[in-house]
């Protein structure tokens, strides 16, 4: 005797409806206090500026650390170069550079990008380096910077900066 067309489909039906709660209550179960839970990412971070007090000497370094841990902050964002020039307070490199001249408000004689790095991942912050690369400095010749000023065909400066000379149809005239 041959099942019924009717029964075998409601058979096939019930297996795999059996199935499909099988997994729904295997992919349903609970998690236990071993199982470690699975964190979105996420990027928690404030930008510390060249022009302020954050990280020109190992105690504002160390401070800096200390308010991003309180903070619950798992990056800081340095600006290490604002200017590439060394004409005063933010300007210059805020590491150990031998392209760019080093920030002359930096104490100690510390590589504070190096000393930031170090203190940070030590608590388990990144640092991500912020440099503004298209503005090199507020007057021509930019000061302590050798390599810019022998190559001043690698920039464009505003036309008011180099003698004087206006040009009618653009402030800016290829140096």
């Amino acid at each position: 005797m041959r099942p019924q067309p009717c029964a075998t489909r409601f058979s096939f039906v019930l297996v795999a409806l059996c199935v499909i709660g099988l997994i729904a209550l295997a992919a349903a179960r609970p998690v236990s206090a071993d199982t470690p839970a699975m964190e979105e990412p996420s990027f928690r971070a404030f930008w510390a500026d060249a022009f302020s007090t954050g990280f020109k000497s190992t105690s504002q370094i160390n401070s800096l650390v200390s308010r991003a841990v309180q903070g619950n902050y798992n990056v800081i964002i340095p600006e290490v170069l604002a200017y590439q020039d060394n004409s005063g307070s933010g300007h210059g490199a805020y590491w150990n550079s031998d392209i760019v001249p080093k920030a002359t408000d930096i104490s100690g004689g510390i590589d504070p990008l190096a000393y930031l790095v170090q203190q940070a991942h030590a608590q388990g912050i990144e640092v991500h380096a912020w440099l503004v690369t298209y503005r090199v400095c507020t007057s021509w010749p930019p000061s302590g910077n050798s390599t810019v000023a022998a190559h001043p065909e690698w920039l464009m400066v505003p036309s008011t900066q180099i003698g004087g000379v206006k040009i009618s149809k653009s402030p800016w005239k290829r140096a």
